[in-house]
């Protein structure tokens, strides 16, 4: 069996989704159609779920951050320190809130997460990369008071 796995060719870890996507190939492999969809349905509402739950521990870190904000920091914050594009970004606020943003409202909301961020004392800076999308920087020895692994 040949299994292809992404390396990040700055850590050399291993991307997560890929393992996830073979695991679950193997696992509903076994399953008739209604059981690998009643199966993959309960892994994504799941999924959903931590999602939300740490949302909601950013949320209370950052009073001053509006809904997409606090979204766009937990999707760059489980990143760091790699680039995401607008188009990934908007395909995880989609995912997130069941619409697409276009890069005006991705701005936008970056824009208000900055000012959120200015009124906490967290050595966090989100970075631009014009034309490719954003990154988050924090330094390696802080501890996210979000209880972050």
């Amino acid at each position: 069996m040949n299994i292809a796995l992404l390396f990040n060719s700055a850590d050399r870890e291993i991307e997560p989704s890929r393992v996830k996507a073979t695991y679950l190939r193997e696992v509903t492999a076994g399953l008739n159609d209604a059981e690998a969809r009643a199966y993959l349905l309960e892994l994504i509402e799941r999924d959903i779920a931590e999602a939300k739950e740490g949302l909601g521990r950013l949320k209370d870190a950052i009073p001053h951050a509006d809904k997409q904000g606090v979204q766009v920091l937990g999707i760059l914050w489980n990143a760091r320190p790699r680039i995401k594009t607008y188009g990934y970004i908007s395909q995880e606020l989609e995912y997130l809130n069941g619409r697409y943003p276009d890069e005006i409202a991705l701005n936008s909301a970056v824009k208000r997460l900055r000012r959120a961020l200015e009124k906490t004392d967290f050595p966090i800076e989100i970075r631009n990369h014009y034309g490719i999308g954003y990154n988050l920087h924090a330094p390696a020895n802080w501890q996210a008071p979000w209880g972050d692994e």
